[in-house]
């Protein structure tokens, strides 16, 4: 048995208890026993970030050897096919590790020399979802991601893992949890370390990340290193604004040149790039959170949907940003070319709002007769695929659904359920060949792959499969080789 103090007890069929040591300072949330050559061995896991291992002398427990890592220990087992000494840890974090043995070289590890193999999203909400569409080699394959972790996170669809993850703050000081929800959200961290929007610019050398705090970090893409930071808050307040804010959607120009934010507030900034992100103007159309924003093909307008489900369009000046204004007559953007489609409100997405789906109740099926009941789906993300001429659909109840586009009014479609909560964002990607998916609750990021699209025909819609893992558990073989299931589903 293991007690909160970090003890470990034995007890007989009696019921009596003796101690046996005390080998951590804090919980023992695992425990596993291994034979050895030299006896059995113990191996205890602690939220002191500890694994110790212990032998026996006598009838007492001796500590032998500890191992330090970057956060509690949650779990681990024991590798088969191996001497017992092996073991895969994870942590609260969600990180992964493989450690090769339990000498004294694994022992004197560093806890930065401590790589692990998997990790991705653990607390809070994965909103932010961004894929690279620039010229670059690896444009097609990038796409990054944040959340309420304060982690930023790049991923490659070709390796089906991630590659690089940085720190949103980096502030010296340890993240301030706080208890129950955060203003309706489900992190525990504070608005310093959380975010709900992340950009990645055209040209591939900038990421920008919103925090619930109101600052820009922006990374390089080849390192994640951060370059600057904006207080979009301070800025505000020379406007005479709130300055306490959340940003919501960060999306860049074509051009690279312009980022614009959308706020909580209901309030799109546009900053310029080219003068150390000064913010230029404020567009107020919105009434509530942003959610969405597209920028037209050559950059000089601005759409945008938010909250209070509003489409709202913008005339951008590119040569006097700050003469940029809200235009009032949508009929004017009609047959407009967007350079990305996410807004869920636009003549392409129509017919997926009609939320008046009918399906046969199954409790009235089996008396021989059937009603018509009524789904609340509520549609959360979009994205188009010109080309393949699809429309991707992300919904309320974790199912993702694909249409033909344009998509003005109720048609069938291919339903998939991969997610166990709302489907945040959708994003087409790889010559639209893939599809990458994002969970709010569950922080779960699944990569599926259009398997066909049958050219001439309005009717026959293309699959789209998760794929399988292949190469993520290829990796893992290589670093040590024994046989692993492959069969998993890309997701973190």
């Amino acid at each position: 048995g293991c007690l909160g103090s970090g003890e470990v007890y034995t007890c007989d069929i009696k019921g009596h208890c003796h101690s046996l040591a005390k080998p951590h300072k804090g919980s023992v949330f695992v425990m596993d026993s291994v034979d050895t050559i030299d006896g059995v061995r113990l191996i205890t896991g602690s939220r002191d970030r500890t694994i110790c291992v212990s032998g026996y002398e006598g009838v007492q427990l001796v500590p032998l050897q500890y191992l330090t890592f970057s956060h509690s220990i949650r779990s681990f087992c024991l590798v088969p096919q191996t001497t017992g000494t092996e073991l895969v840890v994870g942590t609260v974090v969600g990180d992964i590790f493989w450690t090769q043995g339990f000498d004294e070289k694994e022992a004197k590890l560093d806890v930065l020399q401590r790589i692990p193999i998997v990790y991705g999203h653990f607390d809070g909400q994965v909103l932010g979802l961004d894929v690279a569409t620039g010229s670059r080699a690896w444009s097609s394959r990038r796409f990054v991601t944040s959340s309420g972790d304060n982690q930023l996170i790049l991923w490659d669809v070709q390796e089906r893992t991630a590659i690089r993850r940085s720190a949103i703050s980096e502030s010296k000081v340890e993240p301030v949890r706080v208890k129950g929800n955060r203003l309706g959200e489900i992190s525990t961290h504070v608005p310093e370390f959380s975010s709900s929007a992340v950009a990645l610019s055209p040209d591939g050398i900038t990421i920008a990340v919103g925090t619930d705090n109101g600052f820009i970090h922006l990374y390089k893409s080849s390192n994640l290193s951060c370059m600057n930071t904006v207080d979009l808050g301070k800025s505000r307040q020379v406007y005479g604004m709130k300055k306490t804010i959340k940003i919501t959607v960060l999306r860049y120009s074509p051009d690279s040149r312009l980022l614009a934010a959308g706020l909580s507030d209901g309030c799109i900034i546009l900053c310029d790039a080219s003068k150390n992100y000064e913010m230029k103007v404020a567009l107020t159309s919105h009434k509530l959170p942003v959610r969405n924003i597209d920028w037209s093909l050559k950059g000089r307008h601005l759409r945008s949907t938010g909250v209070d489900t509003r489409l709202c369009y913008f005339d951008v000046n590119k040569n006097n940003v700050s003469r940029s204004k809200p235009n009032i007559y949508p009929r004017l953007f009609r047959n407009s070319k967007w350079k990305t489609n996410t807004c869920i409100y636009s003549y392409y997405t129509n017919g997926a709002h009609d939320i008046t789906q009918w399906q046969n109740n199954s409790k009235n099926k089996s008396s021989g007769g059937s009603e018509a009941v009524k789904s609340g789906a509520e549609v959360m993300s979009a994205d188009i695929a010109p080309k393949a001429g699809l429309v991707a659909i992300g919904d309320s109840e974790g199912y993702i659904r694909l249409y033909r586009s344009p998509c003005i009014e109720v048609s069938d479609s291919r339903t998939i359920q991969g997610h166990s909560s709302q489907v945040c964002q959708v994003r087409f990607m790889a010559q639209e060949r893939m599809l990458v998916s994002i969970g709010g609750e569950d922080r779960t990021v699944i990569q599926w792959k259009v398997t066909s699209v049958p050219h001439g025909s309005s009717r026959v819609l293309p699959a789209i499969v998760d794929e399988t893992d292949a190469r993520s558990a290829a990796r893992i073989a290589r670093v040590k080789s024994f046989a692993m299931d492959t069969s998993a589903d890309t997701r973190v």
